[in-house]
């Protein structure tokens, strides 16, 4: 689905069945080396399109591995509303809870949380805006929040998160238009902000990010012409 052509005039909601999607992980595997010490690990994430690999070598009971939480985790049955308290979790580099029935709002105290590298919680039932503080997660490579019912603007603010290689905002109820200065998130390799309610001009802006490969914007209410300027975007093979 994700290389669906554009369209800026059918309005479609329908959310597709579970699955594992993109960028997403769909396997873990976790092993400690006998060199290590006993509560270290080692763990390999594998995504469709690229590998994120991550040793924490972390000794003692006081630390654990940055990513046995959400590792665990994800494609669950859980519910409820994300603690608030998971802030205190500073030395956390990877939470993914997707594929759950997790509802609520997402805590702005997670902006915390400044070692993230690694943000899953698609597929749930989460609600409300995207809080703008979230861009104190500047070590974030991987943001991906779709799939839920979160609503409002796409706060500007996120331009500030330049480490990120995937935004994946999709299927949502995201409202109002693109923000220009998203133009500064030059590392992303995929943006996807299909089927929400997104609406005004595709910002010519945007022809600065060269390294994407997948631009999904399909299924929202965007008008106005294409910039002749995309056509900068040379590495792009999903639009």
């Amino acid at each position: 689905s994700d290389g669906a052509a554009v369209s800026v005039s059918t309005r479609t909601h329908t959310r597709p069945a579970r699955h594992a999607s993109l960028f997403f992980p769909r396997s873990a595997c976790m092993h400690r080396p006998a060199t290590t010490p006993r509560f270290s690990c080692a763990l390999l994430v594998w995504h469709p399109l690229f590998s994120l690999a991550s040793c924490c070598a972390k000794s003692g009971l006081d630390r654990v591995c940055a990513f046995c939480l959400g590792s665990g985790l994800y494609q669950n049955s859980l519910s409820g509303t994300l603690p608030s308290q998971f802030s205190n979790l500073t030395g956390l580099q990877y939470l993914a809870l997707s594929q759950n029935s997790l509802s609520g709002t997402l805590p702005s105290q997670f902006s915390n949380l400044t070692g993230l590298q690694y943000l899953a919680l698609s597929q749930n039932s989460l609600s409300g805006t995207l809080p703008s503080q979230f861009s104190n997660l500047t070590g974030l490579s991987v943001l991906g929040l779709s799939q839920n019912s979160l609503s409002g603007a796409l706060p500007s603010q996120f331009s500030e998160l330049t480490g990120l290689r995937y935004l994946g905002l999709y299927q949502n109820s995201l409202s109002g238009t693109l923000p220009s200065q998203f133009s500064n998130l030059t590392g992303l390799s995929a943006l996807q902000l299909y089927q929400n309610s997104l609406s005004g001009t595709l910002p010519s802006q945007f022809s600065n990010l060269t390294g994407l490969s997948v631009l999904g914007l399909y299924q929202n209410s965007l008008s106005g012409t294409l910039p002749s300027q995309f056509s900068n975007l040379t590495g792009l093979v999903m639009f």
